[in-house]
Protein backbone atom coordinates (compact mmCIF):
# COMPACT_ATOMS: atom_id res chain seq x y z
CA UNK A 1 0.00 0.00 0.00
CA UNK A 2 1.39 3.41 -1.04
CA UNK A 3 1.12 6.65 0.93
CA UNK A 4 0.51 8.79 -2.16
CA UNK A 5 -3.28 8.84 -1.79
CA UNK A 6 -3.57 8.47 1.96
CA UNK A 7 -6.90 10.26 2.31
CA UNK A 8 -8.60 8.02 -0.26
CA UNK A 9 -7.13 4.92 1.39
CA UNK A 10 -8.41 6.08 4.77
CA UNK A 11 -11.93 6.63 3.44
CA UNK A 12 -11.94 3.25 1.69
CA UNK A 13 -11.17 1.33 4.88
CA UNK A 14 -13.49 3.48 6.97
CA UNK A 15 -16.27 2.41 4.61
CA UNK A 16 -15.37 -1.24 5.26
CA UNK A 17 -15.40 -0.63 9.03
CA UNK A 18 -18.92 0.75 8.84
CA UNK A 19 -20.20 -2.58 7.63
CA UNK A 20 -17.82 -4.64 9.77
CA UNK A 21 -16.55 -2.77 12.89
CA UNK A 22 -14.40 -5.77 13.90
CA UNK A 23 -12.43 -5.97 10.65
CA UNK A 24 -8.86 -6.04 12.00
CA UNK A 25 -7.05 -5.16 8.76
CA UNK A 26 -9.45 -2.35 7.95
CA UNK A 27 -8.92 -0.78 11.39
CA UNK A 28 -5.14 -1.11 10.97
CA UNK A 29 -5.15 0.46 7.51
CA UNK A 30 -7.26 3.40 8.68
CA UNK A 31 -4.66 4.23 11.35
CA UNK A 32 -1.82 3.63 8.90
CA UNK A 33 -3.33 5.95 6.26
CA UNK A 34 -3.92 8.62 8.92
CA UNK A 35 -0.28 8.39 10.00
CA UNK A 36 0.76 9.48 6.49
CA UNK A 37 -1.27 12.68 6.74
CA UNK A 38 0.44 15.41 8.80
CA UNK A 39 -2.91 16.85 9.89
CA UNK A 40 -4.06 13.49 11.26
CA UNK A 41 -0.96 12.16 12.99
CA UNK A 42 -2.36 12.67 16.49
CA UNK A 43 -5.61 10.93 15.54
CA UNK A 44 -3.51 8.08 14.13
CA UNK A 45 -1.60 7.77 17.42
CA UNK A 46 -4.87 7.46 19.33
CA UNK A 47 -6.18 4.86 16.89
CA UNK A 48 -2.96 2.85 17.01
CA UNK A 49 -3.07 2.90 20.82
CA UNK A 50 -6.60 1.50 20.76
CA UNK A 51 -5.69 -1.00 18.03
CA UNK A 52 -2.68 -2.61 19.73
CA UNK A 53 -4.66 -3.03 22.93
CA UNK A 54 -7.41 -4.82 20.99
CA UNK A 55 -5.08 -6.70 18.62
CA UNK A 56 -1.70 -7.07 20.39
CA UNK A 57 -0.63 -9.91 18.08
CA UNK A 58 -0.67 -7.66 15.00
CA UNK A 59 3.05 -7.31 14.31
CA UNK A 60 2.90 -4.59 11.66
CA UNK A 61 0.90 -2.26 13.91
CA UNK A 62 3.67 -2.04 16.52
CA UNK A 63 6.21 -1.04 13.88
CA UNK A 64 3.87 1.39 12.11
CA UNK A 65 3.02 3.01 15.45
CA UNK A 66 6.72 3.32 16.30
CA UNK A 67 7.44 4.91 12.91
CA UNK A 68 4.67 7.43 13.50
CA UNK A 69 5.99 8.45 16.91
CA UNK A 70 9.48 8.93 15.47
CA UNK A 71 8.05 11.26 12.78
CA UNK A 72 6.50 13.24 15.64
CA UNK A 73 9.94 13.28 17.34
CA UNK A 74 8.52 11.36 20.28
CA UNK A 75 11.55 9.08 20.29
CA UNK A 76 11.12 7.67 23.80
CA UNK A 77 7.70 6.32 22.86
CA UNK A 78 8.99 5.04 19.52
CA UNK A 79 11.76 3.02 21.16
CA UNK A 80 9.38 1.69 23.81
CA UNK A 81 7.02 0.40 21.10
CA UNK A 82 9.87 -1.35 19.28
CA UNK A 83 11.08 -2.88 22.53
CA UNK A 84 7.58 -4.24 23.10
CA UNK A 85 7.62 -5.73 19.59
CA UNK A 86 11.00 -7.35 20.27
CA UNK A 87 9.76 -8.85 23.54
CA UNK A 88 6.74 -10.48 21.91
CA UNK A 89 7.97 -11.29 18.39
CA UNK A 90 11.78 -11.29 18.48
CA UNK A 91 14.24 -9.53 16.19
CA UNK A 92 12.58 -10.00 12.84
CA UNK A 93 13.86 -8.37 9.65
CA UNK A 94 11.05 -5.81 9.91
CA UNK A 95 12.06 -5.00 13.48
CA UNK A 96 15.73 -4.56 12.53
CA UNK A 97 14.86 -2.18 9.68
CA UNK A 98 12.55 -0.13 11.91
CA UNK A 99 15.20 -0.07 14.64
CA UNK A 100 17.85 1.12 12.16
CA UNK A 101 15.56 3.88 10.87
CA UNK A 102 14.89 5.05 14.40
CA UNK A 103 18.60 5.04 15.27
CA UNK A 104 19.26 7.15 12.17
CA UNK A 105 16.60 9.64 13.25
CA UNK A 106 18.39 10.33 16.54
CA UNK A 107 21.85 10.47 14.98
CA UNK A 108 23.17 6.97 15.75
CA UNK A 109 24.01 6.36 12.11
CA UNK A 110 26.93 3.97 12.63
CA UNK A 111 24.76 1.71 14.77
CA UNK A 112 22.07 1.82 12.08
CA UNK A 113 24.58 0.89 9.39
CA UNK A 114 25.87 -2.00 11.49
CA UNK A 115 22.32 -3.41 11.51
CA UNK A 116 21.42 -2.80 7.87
CA UNK A 117 24.65 -3.72 6.07
CA UNK A 118 24.56 -7.47 6.88
CA UNK A 119 20.87 -7.64 5.90
CA UNK A 120 21.67 -6.15 2.48
CA UNK A 121 23.89 -9.12 1.65
CA UNK A 122 20.85 -11.39 1.78
CA UNK A 123 18.33 -8.91 0.33
CA UNK A 124 20.24 -6.44 -1.87
CA UNK A 125 17.11 -5.22 -3.67
CA UNK A 126 14.84 -4.79 -0.68
CA UNK A 127 13.38 -1.28 -0.99
CA UNK A 128 13.09 -0.70 2.78
CA UNK A 129 16.65 -1.85 3.39
CA UNK A 130 18.18 0.19 0.58
CA UNK A 131 16.26 3.31 1.70
CA UNK A 132 17.37 2.87 5.32
CA UNK A 133 20.96 2.27 4.23
CA UNK A 134 20.95 5.34 1.96
CA UNK A 135 19.47 7.59 4.63
CA UNK A 136 21.94 6.41 7.30
CA UNK A 137 24.89 7.03 4.95
CA UNK A 138 23.58 10.51 4.21
CA UNK A 139 23.05 11.38 7.89
CA UNK A 140 26.59 10.10 8.59
CA UNK A 141 27.90 12.61 5.98
CA UNK A 142 29.13 9.79 3.73
CA UNK A 143 27.69 11.53 0.70
CA UNK A 144 29.50 9.72 -2.13
CA UNK A 145 28.40 6.31 -0.86
CA UNK A 146 24.92 7.62 -0.19
CA UNK A 147 24.57 8.91 -3.77
CA UNK A 148 25.51 5.49 -5.11
CA UNK A 149 22.82 3.89 -2.95
CA UNK A 150 20.29 6.53 -4.03
CA UNK A 151 20.77 5.57 -7.69
CA UNK A 152 20.16 1.97 -6.71
CA UNK A 153 17.03 2.96 -4.80
CA UNK A 154 15.68 4.90 -7.79
CA UNK A 155 16.00 1.81 -9.97
CA UNK A 156 14.23 -0.41 -7.45
CA UNK A 157 11.27 1.86 -6.71
CA UNK A 158 11.53 5.26 -8.44
CA UNK A 159 8.01 6.47 -7.63
CA UNK A 160 8.08 5.74 -3.91
CA UNK A 161 7.48 8.81 -1.68
CA UNK A 162 10.52 8.01 0.46
CA UNK A 163 12.69 7.89 -2.64
CA UNK A 164 11.41 11.26 -3.83
CA UNK A 165 11.96 12.86 -0.43
CA UNK A 166 15.53 11.56 -0.32
CA UNK A 167 16.18 13.02 -3.77
CA UNK A 168 15.06 16.42 -2.47
CA UNK A 169 17.35 16.06 0.53
CA UNK A 170 20.36 15.29 -1.66
CA UNK A 171 19.56 18.28 -3.86
CA UNK A 172 20.06 20.58 -0.86
CA UNK A 173 23.71 19.53 -0.68
CA UNK A 174 24.51 21.34 -3.92
CA UNK A 175 22.16 24.29 -3.51
CA UNK A 176 23.60 27.74 -2.98
CA UNK A 177 22.08 30.11 -0.42
CA UNK A 178 21.71 33.88 -0.59
CA UNK A 179 20.54 35.62 2.58
CA UNK A 180 20.01 39.19 3.74
CA UNK A 181 18.15 41.04 6.43
CA UNK A 182 18.01 43.80 8.97
CA UNK A 183 18.68 43.82 12.71
CA UNK A 184 17.72 46.50 15.26
CA UNK A 185 18.75 46.63 18.92
CA UNK A 186 17.79 49.14 21.62
CA UNK A 187 18.56 49.17 25.34
CA UNK A 188 17.80 51.21 28.44
CA UNK A 189 21.17 52.95 28.17
CA UNK A 190 19.87 54.63 24.96
CA UNK A 191 22.15 52.59 22.70
CA UNK A 192 20.77 51.64 19.30
CA UNK A 193 22.26 49.24 16.79
CA UNK A 194 21.13 49.07 13.15
CA UNK A 195 22.71 46.25 11.19
CA UNK A 196 22.30 45.03 7.61
CA UNK A 197 23.93 41.62 7.09
CA UNK A 198 24.23 39.78 3.79
CA UNK A 199 25.69 36.36 3.09
CA UNK A 200 26.20 34.08 0.11
CA UNK A 201 26.97 30.37 0.40
CA UNK A 202 27.98 28.84 -2.92
CA UNK A 203 27.94 25.05 -3.01
CA UNK A 204 30.89 23.90 -5.10
CA UNK A 205 30.15 20.24 -4.36
CA UNK A 206 28.78 18.04 -1.57
CA UNK A 207 31.71 18.76 0.73
CA UNK A 208 32.95 22.22 -0.29
CA UNK A 209 31.17 25.57 0.10
CA UNK A 210 32.53 29.03 -0.64
CA UNK A 211 31.18 31.70 1.70
CA UNK A 212 30.90 35.49 1.51
CA UNK A 213 29.63 37.68 4.36
CA UNK A 214 29.17 41.42 4.60
CA UNK A 215 27.90 43.64 7.43
CA UNK A 216 27.00 47.33 7.53
CA UNK A 217 26.37 48.60 11.06
CA UNK A 218 25.34 51.94 12.55
CA UNK A 219 25.44 52.55 16.31
CA UNK A 220 23.89 55.50 18.12
CA UNK A 221 23.71 56.64 21.74
CA UNK A 222 22.07 59.50 23.64
CA UNK A 223 24.18 62.61 24.20
CA UNK A 224 24.11 62.17 27.98
CA UNK A 225 24.49 58.40 27.98
CA UNK A 226 28.26 58.34 28.44
CA UNK A 227 28.46 56.00 25.45
CA UNK A 228 29.02 58.54 22.65
CA UNK A 229 32.18 58.41 20.57
CA UNK A 230 35.45 59.77 21.98
CA UNK A 231 34.75 62.97 20.00
CA UNK A 232 31.30 63.30 21.57
CA UNK A 233 29.39 62.24 18.46
CA UNK A 234 26.19 60.29 18.93
CA UNK A 235 26.64 57.87 16.02
CA UNK A 236 29.27 55.88 14.18
CA UNK A 237 29.25 53.26 11.45
CA UNK A 238 31.45 50.38 10.39
CA UNK A 239 31.61 47.88 7.53
CA UNK A 240 33.13 44.44 7.35
CA UNK A 241 33.45 41.85 4.62
CA UNK A 242 34.76 38.28 4.77
CA UNK A 243 35.19 35.48 2.26
CA UNK A 244 36.34 31.92 2.69
CA UNK A 245 35.67 28.23 2.34
CA UNK A 246 34.00 25.52 4.42
CA UNK A 247 35.45 22.10 3.55
CA UNK A 248 34.35 18.73 4.91
CA UNK A 249 37.66 16.88 5.05
CA UNK A 250 36.18 13.55 6.16
CA UNK A 251 32.62 12.69 7.21
CA UNK A 252 33.31 13.61 10.83
CA UNK A 253 35.52 16.70 10.39
CA UNK A 254 35.03 19.98 8.54
CA UNK A 255 37.15 23.12 8.62
CA UNK A 256 36.27 26.75 7.96
CA UNK A 257 38.62 29.54 6.98
CA UNK A 258 37.69 33.15 6.17
CA UNK A 259 39.61 36.39 5.67
CA UNK A 260 38.38 39.94 5.28
CA UNK A 261 38.53 43.60 6.10
CA UNK A 262 37.03 45.79 8.83
CA UNK A 263 36.58 49.52 8.28
CA UNK A 264 35.38 51.72 11.14
CA UNK A 265 34.40 55.33 10.43
CA UNK A 266 37.44 57.64 10.68
CA UNK A 267 39.80 54.75 11.48
CA UNK A 268 42.18 52.68 9.36
CA UNK A 269 41.11 49.33 7.94
CA UNK A 270 41.96 46.20 9.86
CA UNK A 271 42.65 42.71 8.57
CA UNK A 272 40.27 40.13 10.07
CA UNK A 273 40.14 36.37 9.83
CA UNK A 274 38.29 33.36 11.18
CA UNK A 275 39.48 29.78 11.61
CA UNK A 276 37.10 27.06 12.72
CA UNK A 277 36.78 23.30 12.94
CA UNK A 278 33.76 21.08 13.45
CA UNK A 279 33.97 17.53 14.80
CA UNK A 280 30.94 15.23 14.84
CA UNK A 281 30.48 11.77 16.29
CA UNK A 282 27.07 10.12 16.55
CA UNK A 283 25.15 12.42 18.93
CA UNK A 284 28.02 14.72 19.94
CA UNK A 285 29.48 17.77 18.21
CA UNK A 286 32.50 19.93 18.97
CA UNK A 287 33.15 23.34 17.42
CA UNK A 288 36.40 25.28 17.73
CA UNK A 289 36.53 28.91 16.56
CA UNK A 290 39.23 31.55 16.52
CA UNK A 291 38.32 35.09 15.36
CA UNK A 292 41.02 37.72 14.91
CA UNK A 293 40.24 41.45 15.10
CA UNK A 294 36.55 41.08 15.75
CA UNK A 295 35.53 44.67 16.44
CA UNK A 296 33.67 44.22 19.71
CA UNK A 297 33.37 42.08 22.82
CA UNK A 298 31.48 39.29 21.13
CA UNK A 299 28.76 38.28 23.56
CA UNK A 300 27.32 41.61 24.65
CA UNK A 301 26.13 44.74 22.77
CA UNK A 302 28.75 47.42 22.27
CA UNK A 303 28.44 51.21 21.87
CA UNK A 304 29.65 54.09 19.69
CA UNK A 305 32.37 54.76 22.25
CA UNK A 306 33.84 51.25 22.04
CA UNK A 307 33.75 51.29 18.24
CA UNK A 308 35.32 54.76 18.01
CA UNK A 309 38.17 53.57 20.21
CA UNK A 310 38.83 50.87 17.60
CA UNK A 311 38.62 48.12 20.20
CA UNK A 312 38.95 44.73 18.51
CA UNK A 313 39.02 41.25 19.94
CA UNK A 314 40.79 37.94 19.47
CA UNK A 315 38.16 35.39 20.37
CA UNK A 316 38.64 31.68 21.11
CA UNK A 317 35.61 29.45 21.59
CA UNK A 318 35.04 25.80 22.28
CA UNK A 319 31.46 24.58 22.00
CA UNK A 320 30.29 21.09 22.89
CA UNK A 321 26.81 19.73 22.29
CA UNK A 322 25.72 16.18 23.03
CA UNK A 323 22.70 14.03 23.79
CA UNK A 324 23.21 11.98 26.96
CA UNK A 325 19.66 10.59 26.85
CA UNK A 326 16.84 10.46 24.36
CA UNK A 327 15.26 13.90 23.82
CA UNK A 328 17.79 15.47 26.20
CA UNK A 329 20.42 17.90 24.90
CA UNK A 330 23.29 19.62 26.63
CA UNK A 331 25.16 22.58 25.14
CA UNK A 332 28.33 23.87 26.73
CA UNK A 333 30.49 26.82 25.69
CA UNK A 334 33.86 27.96 27.01
CA UNK A 335 35.47 31.07 25.60
CA UNK A 336 38.57 33.16 26.25
CA UNK A 337 39.22 36.49 24.53
CA UNK A 338 41.77 39.28 24.56
CA UNK A 339 40.90 42.86 23.58
CA UNK A 340 43.11 45.50 22.01
CA UNK A 341 42.59 47.86 24.99
CA UNK A 342 44.48 45.43 27.23
CA UNK A 343 41.43 43.71 28.70
CA UNK A 344 40.56 40.05 28.47
CA UNK A 345 37.67 37.89 29.58
CA UNK A 346 36.39 34.34 30.02
CA UNK A 347 32.88 33.27 29.19
CA UNK A 348 31.08 30.01 30.07
CA UNK A 349 27.55 28.93 29.23
CA UNK A 350 25.77 25.68 30.14
CA UNK A 351 22.28 24.96 28.74
CA UNK A 352 20.65 21.57 29.31
CA UNK A 353 17.21 21.05 27.75
CA UNK A 354 14.61 18.31 27.73
CA UNK A 355 12.33 18.07 24.69
CA UNK A 356 8.78 16.78 25.18
CA UNK A 357 6.62 16.09 22.13
CA UNK A 358 3.15 17.22 23.20
CA UNK A 359 1.64 16.32 19.83
CA UNK A 360 2.57 16.27 16.13
CA UNK A 361 2.57 20.09 15.93
CA UNK A 362 3.72 21.22 19.37
CA UNK A 363 6.95 20.60 21.29
CA UNK A 364 7.79 21.72 24.81
CA UNK A 365 11.39 22.31 25.88
CA UNK A 366 12.30 22.60 29.55
CA UNK A 367 15.77 23.44 30.75
CA UNK A 368 18.17 25.94 32.25
CA UNK A 369 20.71 28.53 31.15
CA UNK A 370 23.71 29.00 33.44
CA UNK A 371 26.15 31.71 32.36
CA UNK A 372 29.38 33.11 33.82
CA UNK A 373 31.32 36.10 32.48
CA UNK A 374 34.48 37.57 33.97
CA UNK A 375 36.68 40.47 32.76
CA UNK A 376 40.15 41.13 34.10
CA UNK A 377 39.72 44.92 34.13
CA UNK A 378 36.73 47.18 34.64
CA UNK A 379 37.37 49.91 32.10
CA UNK A 380 35.13 52.71 30.86
CA UNK A 381 35.47 52.02 27.18
CA UNK A 382 31.84 51.61 26.26
CA UNK A 383 31.21 47.91 26.75
CA UNK A 384 29.92 45.75 29.62
CA UNK A 385 32.94 44.35 31.48
CA UNK A 386 31.95 42.94 34.89
CA UNK A 387 34.47 41.50 37.30
CA UNK A 388 32.31 38.39 37.69
CA UNK A 389 28.79 38.16 36.27
CA UNK A 390 26.54 35.22 37.11
CA UNK A 391 23.23 34.62 35.33
CA UNK A 392 21.00 31.65 36.22
CA UNK A 393 17.71 31.07 34.41
CA UNK A 394 15.12 28.32 34.30
CA UNK A 395 13.79 28.10 30.75
CA UNK A 396 10.69 26.84 28.97
CA UNK A 397 9.97 26.97 25.26
CA UNK A 398 7.18 26.03 22.89
CA UNK A 399 7.70 25.24 19.20
CA UNK A 400 4.58 25.15 17.02
CA UNK A 401 4.61 23.72 13.49
CA UNK A 402 0.99 23.79 12.23
CA UNK A 403 1.86 23.26 8.55
CA UNK A 404 4.94 22.06 6.70
CA UNK A 405 6.07 25.51 5.53
CA UNK A 406 5.42 27.55 8.69
CA UNK A 407 6.75 27.29 12.22
CA UNK A 408 6.97 29.57 15.22
CA UNK A 409 8.20 29.41 18.76
CA UNK A 410 8.62 31.24 22.02
CA UNK A 411 11.11 30.74 24.82
CA UNK A 412 10.88 32.21 28.32
CA UNK A 413 13.57 32.34 30.96
CA UNK A 414 13.35 33.54 34.56
CA UNK A 415 15.86 33.56 37.40
CA UNK A 416 18.49 35.80 38.92
CA UNK A 417 21.82 37.42 38.14
CA UNK A 418 24.62 39.12 40.02
CA UNK A 419 27.68 41.27 39.36
CA UNK A 420 29.76 43.74 41.41
CA UNK A 421 27.15 46.50 41.06
CA UNK A 422 23.93 44.66 41.96
CA UNK A 423 24.52 44.27 45.75
CA UNK A 424 23.47 40.64 45.70
CA UNK A 425 21.33 38.59 43.34
CA UNK A 426 18.62 40.42 41.39
CA UNK A 427 15.84 39.27 39.14
CA UNK A 428 16.58 38.36 35.54
CA UNK A 429 14.43 37.36 32.61
CA UNK A 430 14.75 36.57 28.94
CA UNK A 431 12.19 36.17 26.15
CA UNK A 432 12.74 35.02 22.60
CA UNK A 433 10.09 34.60 19.90
CA UNK A 434 10.53 33.60 16.27
CA UNK A 435 8.59 32.66 13.15
CA UNK A 436 9.68 31.11 9.85
CA UNK A 437 7.68 30.88 6.64
CA UNK A 438 8.88 29.17 3.47
CA UNK A 439 7.50 29.39 -0.03
CA UNK A 440 9.06 27.56 -2.95
CA UNK A 441 12.80 28.36 -2.75
CA UNK A 442 12.29 31.34 -0.42
CA UNK A 443 12.34 31.57 3.35
CA UNK A 444 11.21 34.50 5.48
CA UNK A 445 12.12 34.68 9.16
CA UNK A 446 11.57 37.15 11.97
CA UNK A 447 12.53 37.16 15.64
CA UNK A 448 12.22 39.26 18.79
CA UNK A 449 14.52 39.13 21.80
CA UNK A 450 14.14 40.81 25.20
CA UNK A 451 16.47 40.79 28.22
CA UNK A 452 15.87 42.15 31.70
CA UNK A 453 18.50 42.32 34.46
CA UNK A 454 17.64 43.85 37.81
CA UNK A 455 19.94 46.35 39.53
CA UNK A 456 20.72 47.64 43.01
CA UNK A 457 17.97 49.86 44.49
CA UNK A 458 19.74 53.10 43.57
CA UNK A 459 20.45 52.01 39.95
CA UNK A 460 18.33 51.50 36.88
CA UNK A 461 17.59 47.94 35.75
CA UNK A 462 19.08 46.97 32.40
CA UNK A 463 16.65 46.20 29.58
CA UNK A 464 17.49 45.39 26.00
CA UNK A 465 15.40 44.27 23.07
CA UNK A 466 16.05 43.43 19.45
CA UNK A 467 14.12 42.76 16.25
CA UNK A 468 15.47 40.85 13.30
CA UNK A 469 14.03 40.07 9.87
CA UNK A 470 15.70 37.88 7.29
CA UNK A 471 14.93 36.64 3.80
CA UNK A 472 16.86 33.88 2.02
CA UNK A 473 16.64 31.90 -1.16
CA UNK A 474 18.36 28.74 -2.36
CA UNK A 475 19.15 27.79 -5.93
Amino acid sequence: MQAGNASAIEQHYKHILKSNPNDEEAAYNVALAQSWQPSKMDIASSNFEIFIKKYPAHKEAWIAYSNLESWKKNYCKAFALLENYKTHFGESKEYLIAHARLLTSIGHCNQALAIVTPLLHDSPNDNELVYTHTNALYKANRFNEARTELQKLKKIQPNNNDTKELEKTFQKLVESLLSGGIYYYHDSQTINNYTIPISFDWAFNDNTHFIFQGIHEVLTAGKKSGSTTIKGETSIYDNSIMAGVNWRVVPTISILGMIGDLKIENLSSKFIYLIGAHFSAETANIDLVHLHNLYRPYFYPTSPRAVSLGIVEDLNNLKLSFQPFLQTNINMLVGYSTLSDGNHYTHMDFTPTRQIALNSKLDLNLGADLELLSFRKQLHNGYYNPHFHQNYLATAGLNYNPISHFSCGISLGAGSHKDQSTEGFRGAAHTYASAVYSYSSWEFAASYDYTYQGAAPHLQAYQGSSLEARVSTHF
